[in-house]
């Protein structure tokens, strides 16, 4: 059986909100560079909406992953 603390269970619920809070953040950076970078080389395409929705998706992934389990790990050291 898998033994959950609830200290843990709370930091993982504050991760998940932390990373909500910081994706729309962390998505704006890096799509800025991504545009600064295609616009020195104008060779290179454009983004495109299906690369921008796979970019959103992967760092809204990303940030709830490392967040909630940063979270976790710290509400159940933290609590016990």
């Amino acid at each position: 059986m898998i033994d959950l603390s609830y200290g843990g269970l709370f930091g993982a619920i504050f991760g998940t909100i932390v990373a909500a809070v910081a994706y729309g953040p962390v998505v704006d950076v890096i799509e800025r560079a991504l545009r600064s970078r295609r616009a020195q080389q104008p060779e290179a395409p454009a983004i495109s909406p299906g690369e921008r929705t796979l970019l959103r998706r992967g760092m809204f992934t990303l940030d709830l992953c490392i967040f909630a389990g940063l979270g976790y790990w710290l509400g159940d050291t933290i609590v016990g």
